[in-house]
């Protein structure tokens, strides 16, 4: 995630975080918690790196085709 880091004070809270993982029983200690939240940001700002290159694609596919269309 280089670049994209975002600042700890706007992501969710680790206490959030530790309420959620732990509806099931489970326990994590705040590090694990961290890791965990980290990990999920990642996730995120991948899956939204890719939606928005395929809809730039999309937009540049349109434009081929409409050139075909002619």
């Amino acid at each position: 995630m280089k670049g994209q880091e975002i600042p700890d004070e706007k992501k969710l809270s680790i206490a959030h975080c530790q309420k959620v993982l732990s509806k099931d029983g489970s326990k994590y200690t705040d590090e694990e918690v961290r890791m965990i939240r980290g990990f999920l940001y990642q996730m995120a700002w991948l899956d939204y790196n890719i939606y928005t290159n395929g809809k730039n694609n999309e937009k540049k596919r349109n434009s081929i085709h409409q050139g075909f269309d002619r």
